[in-house]
């Protein structure tokens, strides 16, 4: 089960991974949806959640309708 931190603490980054006791992160599946051509807010998601090696981020669906920057989604994609 994977589980976050979220303490009163660790407000910059309230999803950041859970750390096991043998030192290695626990890996996440990441679900994004609705980009919707943002990719400023998709740059400043992915860099919130940090996402480590072993994660898998995986994209939902509408990454270009409507947004300023369908391009910049596509090439971050």
């Amino acid at each position: 089960m994977i589980s976050f931190r979220k303490q009163q603490h660790d407000l910059e980054n309230p999803f950041e991974a859970t750390i096991t006791e043998t030192g290695k992160t626990v890996s996440r599946t990441i679900a994004i949806g609705d980009i919707h051509g943002c990719s400023i807010a998709l740059e400043a998601l992915i860099e919130t959640i940090n996402p480590q090696p072993n994660d898998t981020i995986i994209p939902l669906g509408d990454y270009v309708d409507r947004g300023i920057d369908s391009k910049g989604v596509y090439r971050f994609c």
